[in-house]
């Protein structure tokens, strides 16, 4: 509202043209568009997160994408759901918990799944080097760290690229991934802001969201401290230039006046897919021939499917369970 009434009309007359003239949606951008108009697409810094979250201009991720990770714009841009909140009073706003990680960090979680695995018969082996994966009848071998390992079943969350230099099948050079850079942060002074965490719309910075984990855990020393994540890709993977171009983009904004100090960092291979136009059928042919060979590719990065949102995992899950039921159900007649 602060933008005025001027531009107020002039975001209104854009994504009333867009509804009109631009209804042709062949990625990202484009679905964007077409729901919130190419003003207020370029003024919320929404354009440039997608950019900055994907690795690749807005313009070249899939359509698919769209419609999986971003169907709240099309839900809340609709003409119907703007009238009916405009008839009705606005809702209480739901009562969240927030659960944050515990203190000691994953380590304490996954100890848990492993001593429960264990107990159940499991073998766990961890930072062992993938040698190959042999296909001997119907069943594989598996070669660890120079031993070998038979096993009826193999079901992997590893790069897809990686499975499939280890089962000796051809390399689908369509599919990238973003590195991410952790930079850590301790402060002490005046922050600028109150939220626990802040994304970056703007259209500065390399840096995509930054978490502050002494308002969940307290300070450490008298001093905040915080995570800040950066997509390394555009920035050669330079942990420099990470710190300086964020240094500088804060300065700027009037955020972390203060004692500032880089703690550590952390980079982080294969954190997500890039879903250039064509990735998604790329992934899935991948994936489908994994399966022939005998082999279940899931999650992340074994199925290319970067799941952003809970209410997307839910759907996800559920459809997993139908299909699971119709499967039981065919196989019982």
């Amino acid at each position: 509202m602060r933008a005025g009434s001027l531009e107020i009309a002039r975001i209104f007359a854009s994504a009333a043209y867009a509804r009109i003239f631009q209804r042709r949606m062949r990625n990202a951008r484009e679905f964007a568009r077409h729901w919130i108009g190419s003003r207020l697409l370029h003024r919320s810094g929404l354009d440039a997160y997608m950019t900055r979250f994907y690795g690749v201009s807005s313009d070249q991720i899939g359509i698919e994408l769209a419609h999986k990770r971003m169907q709240w714009i099309s839900e809340h841009g609709s003409l119907r759901a703007i009238l009916g909140r405009l008839r009705r009073q606005k809702p209480q706003a739901p009562t969240n918990r927030q659960l944050a990680r515990p203190r000691e960090g994953f380590s304490l979680l996954y100890a848990a799944a492993a001593k429960a695995l264990s107990s159940r018969g499991a073998s766990i082996l961890i930072g062992a080097a993938l040698d190959r994966i042999e296909k001997r009848g119907t069943r594989f071998a598996l070669f660890v760290d120079g031993r070998m390992i038979i096993a009826d079943r193999i079901v992997s969350t590893i790069p897809i690229r990686r499975l499939q230099t280890l089962c000796g099948l051809p390399v689908s050079q369509q599919l990238e991934t973003i590195t991410l850079l952790a930079l850590y942060f301790s402060f002490e002074g005046m922050r600028g802001f109150d939220e626990e965490i802040i994304y970056n719309f703007s259209y500065d910075g390399a840096w995509k969201r930054l978490t502050v984990y002494s308002d969940f855990y307290g300070r450490a020393h008298g001093r905040e401290y915080f995570g800040v994540e950066v997509i390394a890709n555009p920035i050669n993977k330079s942990v420099d230039q990470a710190e300086a171009e964020f240094r500088s983009h804060v300065a700027a904004n009037g955020l972390f006046r203060g004692d500032l100090r880089l703690e550590g960092s952390q980079f982080l291979e294969n954190a997500y897919p890039i879903y250039r136009n064509g990735a998604d059928e790329s992934a899935a042919e991948a994936v489908e021939t994994l399966r022939a060979f005998g082999i279940d590719s899931f999650g992340r990065q074994g199925g290319f499917n970067y799941q952003p949102t809970a209410r997307v995992s839910t759907l996800e899950a559920e459809a997993a369970l139908r299909q699971g039921a119709k499967s039981s159900a065919e196989t019982a007649r």
